[in-house]
C-alpha cells in the first residue's frame, strides 16, 4: 500500500536523500529524445547540477560550454566531440572539461546582391584543449581527445 505524500526522501542542511518515488522527469534545454532526473542543482543550494539522463535511441544531451562528467549505467552511448567519436559501455566514463575559444568571422554582402563572402578563423589563440577524457571500455584504459587547432577559412554564400 502506498501512503500518498509519505516518502523516505529528506533534505537536510548537510545532505539530500531522494528516493525514486520522488523523481521528476523533465527535458532540459538542448536535449533530444531524452529526459533528465535532476538530483541536485543551485536551486537546492548546490554550486553544480547533477542529473541522470535517460536517452532513447538516437537521443542526445546537446552541446555545453561547462564541464560534464558522463558515466554509463546501462546500454551504450556514442560520445561525439570535435569530429571524433567514442562508444561508452556500462561502467565506462568520460569527462568533458569546460573550455572557451576565441573565434572570428567577417562577412561582406553587397547591396541588392544574391551572394556574400565570409572569412573566418577559429581558435585564434591556438589553444590546446581537451574535449574529452575517459575510459571507454570500463577496464582502466584512459583516452584523451584534443580539440581542433587554429584554422582559417572562407565561405561563399548564395541566396535564392
Amino acid at each position: 500500500m502506498h501512503n500518498l505524500g509519505h516518502t523516505r526522501s529528506t533534505n537536510q542542511r548537510d545532505h539530500l536523500l531522494q528516493t525514486p518515488d520522488t523523481f521528476v522527469r523533465t527535458v532540459l534545454p538542448g536535449m533530444h529524445n531524452a529526459v533528465a532526473i535532476v538530483h541536485i542543482s543551485p536551486a537546492a543550494g548546490a554550486s553544480f547540477t547533477q542529473y541522470t539522463a535517460e536517452l532513447e535511441a538516437g537521443g542526445s544531451l546537446g552541446p555545453t560550454a561547462v564541464q560534464r562528467f558522463i558515466y554509463v549505467l546501462e546500454g551504450t552511448a556514442e560520445l561525439k566531440t570535435e569530429g571524433t567519436a567514442k562508444t561508452l559501455t556500462p561502467a565506462s566514463f568520460s569527462y568533458l572539461p569546460a573550455y572557451g575559444l576565441l573565434s572570428a568571422r567577417l562577412t561582406y554582402t553587397p547591396k541588392q546582391s544574391f551572394w556574400d563572402l565570409s572569412l573566418f578563423a577559429t581558435n585564434l589563440a591556438d589553444k590546446k584543449y581537451l574535449v574529452s577524457v575517459g575510459d571507454s571500455n570500463g577496464v582502466g584504459v584512459v583516452y584523451q581527445l584534443y580539440g581542433r587547432p587554429r584554422e582559417f577559412g572562407a565561405t561563399l554564400g548564395l541566396h535564392f
